[in-house]
């Protein structure tokens, strides 16, 4: 037998070993803190809720673990929170100085996250709301989508989610702003006068159909598309993705690229500006 085919079946026979003894551990305390009872029954005990508001409230702040979560506009103009609990995750919802606070209360521990079968199983949140225009929006959540349709208006709002995807078609007037690490971001409605911050490092950004006095965009690896949207600046960074744009009006554009293709059409007496950069990634600009 060959020393390196040895060392390979050495090497794949001590993984095995070590794989059985992490396994072992792992049910050992899962065991001892009496958690397999938990595993059982962690998704079978999730209980639909809905809370009915009785004050009134000009903001909305969302603190949330993996839930998907979606705004919308009530026909009778009764705003309701729907929503899941169990005997590991449960809300606390309250109305505090004019803004409406969902708050989560995660009790789980660090095993009930361990595979498929082991960890909570995603639910959705509902918001509706009795009203089309607020001050602010923030949803800080974990793997929850965000879903924002067409027909609200907010002055400002801040979105984080580390895996979940934001998809915001709702105007925005001054600031908004969204964080992600692998979700999407897709952003519409943007008003003239809104400032625009997008990042995320390995989710795909796309704004359509909007305006805004300025976006910027920084990404590691998520591809960027622009498409009939206007701005006064656009500032685009990125490391590997590619960058597209179709703007509705003329810009002065720099572009810069180490690996990448460069495609641009470039207006150098517009008054609107687009500086893009990128290391590997392909710009192409119309």
């Amino acid at each position: 037998m060959k020393t390196a085919k040895k060392i390979w079946l050495i090497v794949g026979a001590v993984c095995t070993v070590l794989g059985i003894g992490i396994m072992s551990v792992t049910l050992f305390f899962i065991l001892r803190s009496g958690g397999l009872e938990a595993l059982q029954t962690i998704d079978s005990d999730h209980v639909p809720k809905a809370v009915t508001l009785t004050e009134d409230f000009d903001s909305i702040a969302v603190s949330a673990v993996s839930e998907d979560i979606t705004l919308r506009l009530s026909e009778s103009g009764e705003p309701v929170v729907e929503y899941f609990e169990s005997r590991l995750l449960t809300y606390e919802i309250k109305i505090s100085d004019g803004t409406l606070n969902i708050i989560a209360e995660d009790q789980s521990h660090w095993y009930d996250h361990i595979g498929v079968s082991f960890g909570v199983q995603k639910h959705g949140m509902v918001i509706t709301l009795p009203k089309a225009q607020y001050d602010r929006l923030t949803v800080h959540e974990t793997s929850g989508d965000l879903t924002v349709p067409a027909g609200f208006t907010f002055s400002s709002a801040e979105i984080q989610t580390v895996s979940g995807e934001v998809n915001w078609r709702a105007a925005v007037r001054d600031d908004f702003s969204a964080l992600t690490v692998s979700g999407d971001i897709c952003l519409q409605n943007a008003l003239p006068g809104a400032m625009v911050e997008l990042k995320t490092t390995s989710g795909n950004v796309r704004f359509s159909n909007g305006e805004a006095q300025q976006v910027t965009v920084k990404t590691v690896s998520g591809d960027v598309a622009f498409a009939d949207c206007d701005t006064q600046r656009v500032n685009i960074t990125s490391v590997s993705g590619d960058i597209t744009a179709a703007f509705a009006t003329p810009k002065s554009i720099k572009a810069s690229s180490v690996s990448g293709e460069i495609q641009v059409k470039d207006d150098p007496t517009a008054s609107s500006t687009c500086t893009v950069t990128t290391t590997s990634g392909d710009i192409t600009i119309h």
